[in-house]
């Protein structure tokens, strides 16, 4: 592995982490934004998984296999998704540690509201669900998925264009 594809994956690591802290300080961590803020991700690892692509595919002159690619991108893929699980599990732990049991007892609320009568089982659910641990688990398996089917497409629309690397 290069340091520049490490260097890729801190960076855009950065980049999301500095996204989670505005909408952490900016007090929006229960509105709507804090959903876009999953789409900034996305765009923030497609992004990066271009950038490592097309070095690599500069760096061997062009002559890479279709495989070989999509294993560079996947290179900085799991890199920003251990990374960004790290931090998330740090965040939801250090930074904002309510933040679960906030999101708890407004899904209770609901549940109530709705008429559900089994609430006990809404709060287990949701206590395992509702962890840093889960969150930042799925987050890593997510972030592995979204990598490679970007990693596969922009790999292929790498390959048919030309002056990428050809």
């Amino acid at each position: 592995m290069t340091k520049t594809v490490f260097s890729t994956a801190v960076w855009f690591t950065v980049f999301s982490i500095i996204l989670k802290m505005v909408v952490f300080l900016t007090g929006q961590q229960f509105t709507d934004f804090d959903l876009y803020l999953g789409l900034g991700y996305v765009f923030l690892l497609m992004t990066a998984i271009f950038i490592t692509i097309r070095n690599h595919k500069l760096k061997v002159g062009g002559t890479s296999s279709f495989v070989d690619d999509i294993k560079a991108g996947m290179k900085v893929t799991a890199l920003y998704a251990i990374l960004m699980s790290a931090f998330l599990y740090a965040y939801y732990t250090l930074i904002d540690p309510d933040y679960f049991t906030i999101m708890l007892q407004q899904k209770v609320a609901e549940a109530e509201l709705a008429g559900n009568t089994n609430i006990e089982e809404v709060k287990k659910a949701g206590e395992f669900v509702l962890s840093p641990y889960f969150q930042s688990t799925v987050s890593l398996v997510i972030f592995m998925i979204v990598g490679v089917f970007y990693s596969s497409l922009i790999t292929f629309f790498v390959r048919k264009m030309r002056g990428f690397g050809h």
